[in-house]
């Protein structure tokens, strides 16, 4: 479990720095909505398929001597989904609270779904929750397929 939770940091941490960056570049506002929704998805996914994948290989080489099946695979991918999932929420709370406190707000609106007995930051992150437990899933569930290897 030392991979998973290793990939689990790095992941979330990214996720992190990926935020800070969409804030300094002046993302997080109504006008700069649209790209802010571009460059997320795109350097988002790519964050979080790039570190599902090297985690496989270093679980496959490190904890199964090269080899890995499907399953084995699937379970290590899953543990990192229940490890990032408090993680980054975590973090992404702390950014939303701390750093950058308008953004669930124009996150809502842009999004129809703002109303004023919403409250736009828990919605923001439950989103973030069913996103990566999707993604984490979805990924745990094909990247195996890829990075197995048997004799």
């Amino acid at each position: 479990m030392k991979v998973e939770t290793k990939w689990a940091v790095i992941i979330s941490i990214l996720a992190f720095l990926l935020f800070n960056l969409e804030k300094v570049l002046g993302l997080h506002t109504p006008e700069n909505y649209e790209t802010w929704t571009l460059v997320d998805m795109t350097l988002g996914i790519a964050i979080f398929v790039v570190g599902y994948i090297l985690m496989l290989r270093e679980k496959r080489e490190q904890d199964y001597g090269g080899l890995m099946t499907w399953k084995q695979g699937f379970w290590a991918g899953a543990i990192t989904t229940l490890l990032l999932i408090p993680l980054s929420t975590l973090l992404v709370y702390i950014f939303i609270v701390y750093i950058s406190p308008t953004f669930p707000v124009v996150f809502a609106e842009k999004n129809g779904m703002y109303d004023y007995n919403v409250d736009a930051t828990g919605m923001f992150l439950t989103g973030h929750v069913i996103s990566t437990i999707l993604f984490g899933l979805i990924g745990s569930l094909i990247y195996p397929i890829f990075l197995k290897k048997s004799k």
